[in-house]
């Protein structure tokens, strides 16, 4: 139990596309001719008990509503997240002002040491790379958390 952070990235599957998604799916077993195949959904990232990057995620992108739902963040979002990541690695002083921890039941640590620089430069170092190949340009990011 505890918090749960999920950042997935999903396209839609043009028609053209499909043939070669139906046979990677045929090769793990999936019959796809009566289950047809819309979009592709990947796993971005993944964090555990991040409550200062969850509560940019409600503040940011969620509009206050802290509720286990599926939001589409935009990819304008994401940089403005790595922004705040790189100012609060560069000068730590900021962390409560930038990304403040957030108090949950089972939310982790409320603390501003190693494991809190640790998630902000994991998200970094998953993001930065995203955000700089153009190939994600045209698809949709989502977040959820769940505890």
């Amino acid at each position: 139990m505890g918090l749960d952070m999920y950042l997935t990235a999903e396209k839609y599957v043009f028609s053209d596309e499909k043939p070669k998604i139906n046979q990677a799916l045929a090769e793990v077993g999936f019959e796809s001719k009566s289950k047809p195949v819309r979009s592709i959904s990947v796993e971005i990232m993944t964090w555990r008990k991040a409550n200062q990057i969850h509560q940019w995620f409600v503040e940011q992108v969620q509009q206050g509503s802290d509720d286990c739902k599926r939001y589409y963040v935009p990819i304008e979002k994401l940089q403005a997240l790595v922004d705040v990541c790189q100012k609060v690695l560069v000068d730590r002083s900021l962390a409560r002002e930038l990304l403040p921890t957030q108090e949950g039941f089972f939310f982790g640590s409320y603390e501003y040491d190693d494991m809190y620089f640790q998630d902000i430069q994991d998200t970094l170092e998953l993001l930065v790379p995203v955000l700089k190949n153009q190939n994600w340009s045209d698809w949709d990011f989502y977040y959820q958390s769940s505890w």
